[in-house]
């Protein structure tokens, strides 16, 4: 697949963190992702975890030309010079393959690591890392986790319906995602 152009009017940036892309999964969002790539030209790209979804990979894999622009994007700003880092978190840890590691570093797409340590102007330094491994929800079991996600998804998809049925008879917007989340 070509690569998308990179533009002369792209805003320089020292650094852009990007975090839990979540590509391949149905509720992701690749054109908004792709936006924020074409508006930005950094010196250093971060994609820290869940760049790809692949708990979804056996149930309801969802991977759009869109997703393939976001990737080939990427792999144009690396082309570029951007030195693009990329941190596994528990959706994409199949990254922490070692062959898929020396893979994508031999190809000059990423560097992949648990963590990186970032320094910003000034000289202070950070500790870049994705937060799955602060979720007790991670440290208990995987299938604990998977379910979690797939009951996320489902209720994604009820909010997509409730959505549809809120701007048509109540015209408004009332989240069933955000009340979900506001009472757990």
């Amino acid at each position: 697949m070509p690569g998308t152009m990179l533009s002369n009017n792209r805003t320089p940036v020292r650094t852009l963190f990007l975090s839990d892309l979540h590509l391949g999964f149905r509720h992701s969002r690749p054109e908004q992702i792709l936006d924020c790539l074409q508006r930005y030209q950094p010196e250093q790209l971060y994609l820290l975890g869940d760049f790809i979804d692949g708990w979804c990979l056996g149930r309801s894999w969802h991977w759009s030309d869109a997703c393939s622009r976001v990737v080939s994007s990427i792999a144009d700003l690396a082309a570029s010079g951007t030195r693009v880092r990329l941190v596994a978190g528990n959706h994409d840890d199949f990254l922490r393959s070692p062959l898929l590691q020396m893979l994508m570093q031999r190809s000059g797409f990423c560097e992949l690591a648990d963590e990186f340590l970032h320094q910003l102007a000034d000289g202070r330094r950070f500790l870049v890392l994705h937060g799955d491994q602060f979720d007790p929800w991670e440290k208990t079991t995987r299938l604990t986790s998977s379910a979690i996600g797939l009951l996320y998804d489902l209720l994604l998809r009820a909010n997509s319906t409730w959505g549809k049925l809120t701007r048509c008879v109540l015209q408004g917007d009332a989240s069933l995602v955000c009340r979900v989340k506001r009472r757990l």
